[in-house]
């Protein structure tokens, strides 16, 4: 009779437990793929000032693309009739350059932030309007693969869920020593009666 009382005892500690952490988890995760994503668009908008300034000084070398870097950069020339032609090289390789995105930049005459679909899965493209003499002459945009952030949600997640199983079996070994504890007085009260 006490040990199964001992055990439900226990079984409800560990079930509020897991039920704080899974909150826990959930909630930690959320946020942190949200600064994920809003620390991404921060360095998409850092690459793209970089890149203009790059063109702006007439070096467009600049944006020949490194193996293993995980940004990628391309322009495009606005024409005077609005029209956008994408550089060539970069854009075409890797489904880069957006010309509706860059059409937004151009008549919003600042920064937009997007998120397309290319060849390996989801972009975030930064656009960013090159001016000149006060019009638009070119337009940046920087791009990354969502799946560098959802990379390391995924690695918090790896973390999370062992460290979870793990304090919840610290939780039922410690909630049984507790519970233990805890009925003994009750224990000694019953026998002394029964005696």
């Amino acid at each position: 009779m006490f040990d199964r009382i001992r055990l439900r005892l226990t079984a409800a500690y560990v079930g509020i437990l897991a039920l704080i952490l899974v909150l826990f988890g959930v909630v930690a995760v959320f946020f942190f793929r949200e600064q994920a994503y809003a620390r991404q668009d921060e360095l998409l908008l850092q690459e793209a000032r970089s890149k203009k300034a790059s063109l702006l000084e007439g070096r467009e070398e600049d944006f020949l693309h490194t193996p293993g870097e995980p940004t990628y950069a391309a322009w495009g020339k606005v024409a005077p009739d609005g029209r956008i032609d994408p550089s060539p090289g970069t854009a075409e390789m890797f489904d880069l350059f957006s010309v509706e995105q860059a059409r937004q930049a151009v008549r919003e005459q600042e920064a937009s932030l997007s998120t397309i679909e290319g060849r390996e899965g989801a972009l975030r493209i930064a656009s960013l309007p090159v001016m000149r003499a006060g019009k638009v002459v070119k337009v940046v945009q920087t791009g990354q693969s969502r799946q560098e952030v959802q990379g390391n949600v995924n690695q918090l997640v790896l973390i999370l869920v062992p460290t979870g199983f793990g304090a919840l079996a610290l939780a039922a070994v410690g909630g049984l020593f507790m519970s233990r504890r805890a009925m003994q007085p009750v224990r000694d009260a019953f026998d002394r009666q029964r005696t």
